[in-house]
């Protein structure tokens, strides 16, 4: 589907009325809402980067689910983003993986992949917005921020856990990716000091209170191979499930080589554990 059919006007009216009494919008001078979602863009990007990453399921009864998994994400210079998610533990999950390929000009393509089926499936357009692995975070959650698929709109200043922020609403720029998402928009609380997120709500269509938040903490500079800053835990709160999932991150590295043989869908079907060694081994080499 092409994502250049315009967003209905009076929904958009009608999600930015509900902002108003919600928030406070108001007119500022300086920096607009598409600027300041530039320079987040701008700040945290990388050509490559491997995370290692503890995944925590929690349910509404405390009940936990640990398992482990790495994390590989690859940009060219045109800004067509590849990403893959595969569990590394426990033994009943190693091996499936959720493959993104994001193109600045179509729209994207995720495939996932379960050793025991032997086969990768196609994620259409309309399950994106699918829960992933019994977690909080959806498929569309684990996709990284694609500017071209939002229009930004600045709201009122807020501050966070004492920190000033920037509040952005994100409004998907046609009816398809609001249909593919599951949201008819977020806010965005962004630190005005260094644009690192620290917040996010998500709303449903009609909905004036959001169904998940999630937030990010103990951002720290990946000085090993870069001054880029990562969140070390990132947190997804279901507030109509009284569930929430909790990545914390491991490991990480960026700019590092990445063989981009494994962001083509034909090569999840031949995985095997030996598969991920020399992903693993990126962690324990000097750049």
């Amino acid at each position: 589907m092409s994502r250049h059919r315009s967003y209905p006007y009076s929904s958009l009216l009608l999600i930015l009325g509900v902002l108003v009494c919600l928030t406070g919008f108001v007119k500022i001078p300086s920096k607009t809402g598409a600027q300041i979602m530039d320079e987040v863009v701008n700040r945290h990007k990388a050509k490559t980067e491997l995370e290692l990453i503890k995944l925590v399921v929690v349910d509404e009864e405390g009940n936990t689910q640990v398992r482990e998994m790495i994390s590989v994400f690859s940009q060219d210079d045109k800004g067509d983003a590849n990403y893959m998610i595969r569990f590394l533990s426990p033994s009943d999950v190693k091996g499936i993986t959720l493959l993104t390929k994001d193109a600045q000009s179509d729209d994207p393509e995720q495939w996932f992949y379960m050793p025991a089926l032997g086969q990768a499936r196609k994620i259409m357009g309309e399950n994106r917005s699918g829960y992933f692995m019994g977690s909080d975070f959806t498929f569309e959650d684990l996709r990284r921020e694609n500017v071209e698929e939002h229009s930004y709109y600045r709201l009122q200043d807020d501050e966070v856990n004492g920190s000033q922020v920037y509040v952005v609403m994100a409004a998907p720029a046609n009816v398809d990716i609001q249909s593919a998402t599951g949201y008819a928009n977020r806010l965005l609380y962004i630190n005005r000091d260094n644009f690192n997120v620290l917040k996010v709500e998500f709303y449903e269509e009609g909905k004036t209170e959001p169904v998940k938040v999630l937030e990010a903490d103990q951002y720290a500079e990946v000085t090993e191979d870069s001054s880029v800053d990562r969140p070390a835990r990132i947190r997804m709160n279901n507030k109509t499930s009284g569930t929430y999932s909790v990545m914390t991150l491991m490991k990480s590295r960026l700019n590092v080589p990445v063989d981009p043989l494994i962001f083509e869908p034909e090569s999840l079907n031949t995985w095997t554990p030996e598969t991920d060694e020399p992903l693993l081994e990126q962690f324990n080499t000097d750049s």
